[in-house]
């Protein structure tokens, strides 16, 4: 079961393409027996939250300089803990403005890819 358990979290670790592997996995009981598909379907529903700011600043890192200008004088909030966390990204909350002039703050969902 401790082997399981490593194996599920280094999947996790590796990103979202391994998580879906190992979800995939998780249905095959057939294959990898009880133990293995009890720990693998842990990543169907219990996927573990990425750093809370620091997922933004990992969006920021990976935006471009036009798109970094942008969000810097449109978004007003950011929302630091996900709303919903999936295997391939989480979900914040924020305010965003529609344009620099625009006074009312809209609520948005920022949906932040995993690394």
């Amino acid at each position: 079961a401790s082997l399981a358990k490593e194996v599920r979290k280094t999947l996790t670790n590796l990103g979202p393409t391994f998580v879906k592997f190992g979800q995939i996995l998780s249905v095959r009981e057939d294959v990898l027996g009880p133990v293995w598909s009890q720990e693998l379907a842990k990543l169907q529903d219990s996927v573990e939250v990425f750093g809370g700011l620091e997922a933004f600043d990992m969006a920021m890192a990976a935006a471009s300089d036009e798109e970094e200008k942008l969000i810097g004088s449109r978004l007003v909030e950011f929302g630091p803990n996900p709303v919903a966390v999936a295997s391939i990204a989480q979900v914040h909350r924020g305010k965003w403005r529609q344009d620099e002039n625009d006074e009312f703050l809209h609520d948005v969902a920022i949906k932040i890819l995993r690394p």
